[in-house]
């Protein structure tokens, strides 16, 4: 081979090296930069299997919570529907009590209404026997100027009693019942029927002082029906006013009967 073949074949070969060369060079950086990718995508790839395992705890988290809420939410439910089934058992016993207060207050206003009749009634039998009482005051006047007359013939000039008049006036009520045993109840009495007259005049009398206690007494039943009827009105309005349950009727009148009893008592020591 002469010189210039050598040359030639030295040259392509030097060329051949050169492109080789470049051809590793260009191989290693693309190697380099398939390493660079490889890891870049490695790097990637775990920074995505630690984020995927964040999320995956997280849900996991999320999940755990999300059970415990539910059961959370299923005992609140549970208490819940508990306290409206007690809620429901209370409002039929309210339910029960204002019907029974109802009651209460309805016996209460008949009771009102049975004492304003009978304080009524109480107000006729006064009126009645005031009425009476004033027919009898008016007899008994009437009575007593008929007296008078009688006293004026039993007296002698000198003014003095007649023998007897005291002893008759002394026992008045006696000679009148027995004297009237055999009196025709028919015939009015005459002037000259003196001892009738005064024993009449002495029952008229007893008869009056019969009717004030008998007024005295309907006007204190009265005036404790009064103070009756003012404690339950006050009641009423205070279970009206306030929504109370009435106390029980029976003993309510047990209680008032045994204050009025006690008073009574304390009326009549005094």
């Amino acid at each position: 081979m002469n010189p210039q073949e050598w040359e030639l074949v030295s040259g392509f070969q030097q060329a051949k090296e050169a492109s080789l060369a470049q051809d590793l060079a260009r191989i290693r950086a693309e190697l380099a930069h398939e390493r660079a990718l490889v890891q870049q995508m490695q790097l990637n790839r775990e920074q995505e299997l630690r984020d995927m395992s964040a999320r995956e705890l997280h849900a996991q988290s999320a999940l755990a919570a999300s059970q415990l809420r539910v059961e959370q939410l299923s005992a609140l439910v549970h208490d819940m529907r508990s306290e409206l089934i007690d809620l429901r058992t209370e409002k039929g016993e309210v339910v029960k009590r204002l019907d029974a207060a109802r009651e209460e207050y309805l016996n209460m206003q008949r009771m009102n209404a049975q004492s304003r009749e009978r304080i009524i009634e109480l107000e006729a039998k006064q009126a009645r026997q005031k009425s009476l009482h004033d027919e009898e005051i008016l007899k008994i006047r009437k009575a007593m100027t008929g007296a008078s007359s009688i006293m004026a013939l039993t007296r002698g000039h000198d003014g003095a009693t007649d023998p007897g008049y005291d002893a008759v006036v002394d026992t008045l009520l006696q000679v009148y019942t027995g004297n009237m045993q055999y009196a025709d109840p028919e015939a009015p009495l005459r002037r000259e029927d003196n001892d009738l007259l005064l024993g009449r005049i002495a029952s008229l009398a007893r008869d009056i002082d019969t009717l004030r206690r008998e007024n005295s007494s309907l006007k204190e039943e009265r005036r404790i029906l009064q103070d009756r009827i003012m404690r339950l009105e006050g009641l009423t309005q205070k279970v009206t006013e306030q929504g109370l349950v009435a106390p029980s009727m029976k003993l309510l009148m047990a209680q008032l009967e045994e204050k009025e009893q006690a008073y009574r008592d304390k009326k009549i020591c005094s």
